[in-house]
């Protein structure tokens, strides 16, 4: 299972920081359970994450 969802996984860190508000997180040293949640709907909406999408819930 690990193998399987690393590729989203990946994903879900590049999104993560590319966020406009990554700095301001990064500074506060959290991010909230629900910008982890938009952005895995983001990446997963039409791509070949999407079998994964309800497996990568944190």
């Amino acid at each position: 299972m690990t193998q399987k969802n690393t590729p989203l996984i990946l994903q879900l860190l590049k999104s993560v920081s590319e966020q406009p508000e990554f700095e301001a997180n990064k500074e506060k040293g959290e991010i909230t359970k629900k910008e982890i949640v938009e952005l895995r709907k983001i990446v997963t909406k039409n791509s070949e994450f999407e079998a994964n999408s309800t497996c990568a819930i944190i």
